[in-house]
């Protein structure tokens, strides 16, 4: 099968029948176009972002870490889950060392830790951990 390039007779599949693609039109009738030259650019955001972020995963690592191998604390946040406690259940992740802003959600089949950067450094980053405790 032959490219199908807007303007261009190609043929289509097996069937050797040759037809004209029509050219296409951008949908506000205006052809926006790439500018040739870009401001200049200052990456200091977006690395110091990645900083934070990667202090969110360190401590995201610790808590999962703490969980795969401590089934009494993985019962006990389950448990605390389970009765809507979520006063508990984040009390019980600090005390693996959480310091970041945290949040929690829960239902029956599971739990979502989220880890917050401090609100002095703005909305800057947020980790998301979606873990599962109900196999259906």
């Amino acid at each position: 099968m032959s490219s199908n390039v807007p303007g261009i007779t190609c043929r289509v599949g097996s069937l050797q029948s040759i037809i004209r693609v029509p050219s296409v039109r951008p949908v506000s009738g205006k052809r926006d176009r790439i500018p040739e030259t870009y401001p200049p650019m200052d990456s200091s955001i977006f690395v110091t972002s990645a900083a934070s972020t990667y202090s969110l995963a360190e401590q995201a690592v610790r808590v999962l870490d703490r969980l795969r191998s401590s089934h009494s604390l993985a019962t006990a946040v389950m448990d605390a889950a389970q009765r809507g406690n979520k006063t508990e259940v984040i009390r019980l992740i600090r005390e693996i060392g959480v310091q970041s802003r945290l949040d929690v959600k829960f239902t029956p089949d599971g739990i979502q830790i989220i880890f917050n950067t401090d609100p002095a450094a703005g909305r800057c980053c947020e980790l998301e951990v979606k873990m599962r405790w109900n196999p259906s």
